[in-house]
């Protein structure tokens, strides 16, 4: 009898458990496969993003840059009635130019 167990079904239980055991591998290294693309995705949506962010951050820093020479134009204000006007002009020139570009 142990001879028989030894010869004929012991190697079945180990085939059985081997291919067990390999399938339970088999079905972990699909879901770290899964894993890794979703984490992959993730980082390629993530870098777009930042592409986004950046190029973003590159117009309104130019625009901000535009802005403030407009407002360095004007200098401190004035005293003078004519120098006053002036200013209300470039004022009046730069908050139409804002509101024509929807900026």
């Amino acid at each position: 009898m142990l001879e028989f167990i030894l010869l004929y079904i012991f190697p079945i239980l180990i085939t059985a458990s081997t291919f067990i055991y390999f399938s339970y591998t088999e079905d972990r290294w699909i879901r770290l496969q899964d894993k890794a693309k979703a984490r992959t995705q993730d980082l390629e949506s993530a870098i777009n993003s930042l592409s986004d962010f950046e190029s973003a951050y590159n117009r309104l820093k130019t625009w901000l840059g535009e802005k403030d020479k407009m407002m360095g134009v004007l200098g401190p204000i004035g005293v003078e009635p004519g120098i006053l006007r002036n200013q209300k002009q470039q004022v009046e020139v730069r908050d139409s130019y804002i509101d024509t570009r929807g900026s």
